[in-house]
């Protein structure tokens, strides 16, 4: 069976999440760092938890708004003219 390739509506939502998530990523990381003391000693407990939870929030806004975006950009133009096609022959 052939893989399905993403149409051109989906590669551009797909590469706006990926920029996305790299953010969220590099925000987490950069956010690790400081409170390590730049590599010196762990963050403590408190500020893991703090920063996983950042990371978390931030990506399920991100998946939230992917499905926003793929509901929203769906061409519904076919499903319009199949229901019209149907309303008519049974009129």
């Amino acid at each position: 069976m052939e893989k399905q390739r993403l149409n051109k509506t989906e590669q551009e939502i797909k590469s706006a999440i990926m920029d996305k998530i790299e953010d969220a990523v590099d925000d987490y990381l950069l956010s690790f760092r400081l409170k390590s003391n730049d590599g010196n000693g762990l963050p403590n407990i408190n500020e893991i938890e703090d920063m996983m939870q950042d990371l978390k929030n931030k990506t399920r806004d991100i998946y939230l708004s992917m499905v926003s975006d793929s509901i929203t950009k769906f061409d519904e133009s076919k499903s319009i003219d199949s229901k019209k096609e149907n309303t008519e022959k049974g009129a």
